[in-house]
């Protein structure tokens, strides 16, 4: 079943078994909520357009009435345009200039904060480094399983 929006004309194909008789729907478009009429041609409706008005068909004119003799104005010749000297010939010719090279892409700077976020980023991970290297006894009584990751690198705990 084919229904519109009363406000906006948004059409929509439902099929009927989702249409309870009485049931409201809501426009998708402009949220309107209304309830939709079944109608008796579920096709939609083809209005043809109206015709233009027919105009009799002009007489031709009649051979006395005839329209006035154009006046003809004489038209100046054009000025001739001031001659331009001969080129020398102690310039070269004239050559076609190499095509022209689109610049270069302008690239981008990273903003200020991103560099900030990588330095800190890096700091905190060289701390780290540092703090597992440094500190391995008190790491591994802490978090038994990092004995295996100390042992893989040949770290032993000290007494």
């Amino acid at each position: 079943m084919r229904i519109a929006c009363p406000t906006c004309n948004a059409a929509y194909d439902v099929p009927p078994a989702q249409l309870a008789p009485g049931r409201s729907v809501r426009c998708a478009r402009c949220t309107e909520t209304w309830v939709p009429v079944e109608t008796a041609d579920a096709t939609p409706m083809i209005v043809p357009l109206p015709e233009a008005p027919r105009l009799p068909p002009r007489e031709p004119a009649s051979p006395v009435a005839t329209a006035p003799e154009p006046r003809i104005t004489e038209v100046p010749p054009p000025t001739p345009a001031p001659a331009s000297p001969p080129p020398s010939t102690d310039e070269p010719e004239p050559t076609l200039a190499e095509p022209s090279v689109p610049p270069a892409p302008r690239l981008r700077r990273r903003a200020p904060h991103v560099a900030i976020g990588w330095l800190i980023t890096v700091l905190v991970l060289a701390e780290l480094a540092y703090v597992v290297k440094a500190y391995p006894t008190p790491i591994m009584q802490a978090w038994p399983a990092a004995r295996r990751a100390y042992a893989l690198f040949g770290v032993q705990p000290q007494p």
